[in-house]
């Protein structure tokens, strides 16, 4: 599902929804000044799509698509490792 270009007032609710600061909001996607989130929520500056999806994921918000932690890796067992080699 290929979401539409955010409109100013999607990505500015988005972010109260989230509880972030435009601070906040413009660092989780890797803006380096808040007022490139401004910009942004103004309708001064587009956001480009990518962001738009990577904002929505990383907080949790996407209409299709959610963000899970991977399970960690299983610790390999040295003793059944040992014991092979040695048989």
């Amino acid at each position: 599902m290929k979401l539409p270009p955010p409109t100013p007032e999607a990505i500015a609710a988005a972010r109260a929804a989230a509880g972030h600061t435009q601070a906040q909001a413009a660092a989780l996607v890797g803006l380096s000044r808040r007022d490139r989130w401004s910009e942004m929520e103004t309708g001064k500056r587009p956001m480009d799509l990518a962001r738009w999806e990577l904002y929505l994921l990383l907080t949790n918000q996407h209409p299709v698509w959610r963000l899970v932690k991977r399970a960690a890796p299983a610790k390999p067992n040295l003793d059944d490792r040992i014991t092979a080699r040695i048989e």
